[in-house]
C-alpha cells in the first residue's frame, strides 16, 4: 500500500553542515530504513513498516497544516544524504504540561556521533525563538533515553524536577515510563 502525502511547506534553515527543510517524496525510503532501525527506534514502542513510516509523514505534513509548526526533514549539505528529522510540534496527547510547542529529532544511525541532532536542534530552537517568538518550548524523552536527554542539555534546556510523567499512550509498566520533561525559556 502507497499512501499519497501532500507535502507541507515549512521554511528552509541551514547551519554549518545541515540543511533543515520541508519533505520530499525522495525521503520517504530513506525515513522508512531509519524507522525499521531496531537501534534508532529502541526508545520508541516498536520499530515501524514503510507502510507505518509513510503514515507518520503525512501525520507530520497534516499536524504542519494544522498548526504551523513540524517537524523538518534534515540534509547533510556535503553529501546530500537524509539524516533524519528535528523541528517544532504540538504534541497530541493529554497532559498538565500541554498546550505547548515540542521540539524533536531522530537521526539515522549512519549519521550518529557526528553532532547532527545538537546542530540542528540548535537551530530549530533558534528558529522557534528568534523567527516564531515562542517564550517557551518543551522537549520530552524517556528518563532511559540519555542520548536525547543529552542533547536536551547540551542545547541549553532545563529539566523540570517535578515534570516527570507517565505518557497516556503507553502501558504504565512500559520500559519507556516515565518520561521526563525539559523546557527551554529565552
Amino acid at each position: 500500500m502507497h499512501i499519497m502525502i501532500d507535502f507541507a511547506s515549512l521554511p528552509r534553515l541551514e547551519t554549518d553542515r545541515l540543511i533543515l527543510r520541508s519533505w520530499r517524496e525522495r525521503d520517504i525510503p530513506a525515513f522508512a530504513e531509519m524507522s525499521a532501525d531496531a537501534e534508532v527506534m529502541r526508545f520508541f514502542p516498536s520499530t515501524l513498516s514503510a507502510d507505518q513510516s509513510s503514515a507518520v509523514i503525512a501525520a507530520i505534513q497534516e499536524r504542519i497544516r494544522e498548526t504551523g509548526y513540524g517537524f523538518h526533514a534534515v540534509e547533510e549539505k556535503a553529501s546530500g544524504d537524509f539524516v533524519g528529522f528535528v523541528g517544532l510540534s504540538v504534541p497530541n496527547f493529554e497532559a498538565d504540561f500541554l498546550p505547548a510547542v515540542e521540539i524533536g529529532w531522530r537521526i539515522a544511525r549512519p549519521h550518529w556521533r557526528k553532532g547532527f541532532a545538537k546542530e540542528a536542534a540548535r537551530e530549530a530552537l533558534r528558529h522557534g525563538v528568534e523567527d516564531r517568538g515562542l517564550r517557551e518550548i518543551i522537549s520530552i524523552a524517556p528518563t532511559i533515553n540519555r542520548p536525547s536527554i543529552s542533547v536536551m542539555q547540551a542545547i541549553g534546556m532545563q529539566r523540570e524536577l517535578e515534570g516527570d510523567f507517565i505518557h497516556p499512550a503507553l502501558p504504565e509498566d512500559s520500559p519507556l515510563q516515565p518520561l521526563e520533561l525539559w523546557r527551554f525559556r529565552p
